[in-house]
């Protein structure tokens, strides 16, 4: 049976309700195989996904990267990201 998370888009609703995300830097962090990161950029956000877990981060590229998605195998703590990287941090079903 085929998982299916938030089929409505209820979770982008949300976040656009706060900010527009055209053109804004975005961080996903816990970002798994990559499904939120790729609604996000399909918003015009340019989005790094962030996991530890590195076999979901290779489903993940294996969904295809660009410019505006990228993913990283990482413990978000331990990233060397200059202050003030991104302009929002999510942080979505990570737990």
């Amino acid at each position: 049976m085929a998982r299916t998370v938030d089929p409505q888009g209820r979770e982008l609703v949300l976040i656009e309700r706060f900010t527009d995300l055209a053109g804004k830097d975005v961080l996903d962090v816990g970002c798994g195989e990559g499904r939120t990161s790729r609604r996000l950029a399909g918003r015009g956000a340019t989005v790094l996904g962030v996991d530890p877990d590195e076999a979901a981060i290779s489903q993940a590229c294996a969904g295809g990267t660009s410019d505006t998605c990228r993913f990283r195998a990482a413990d978000v703590l331990e990233l060397a990201l200059p202050p003030a990287s991104f302009d929002l941090v999510v942080f979505s079903r990570s737990m």
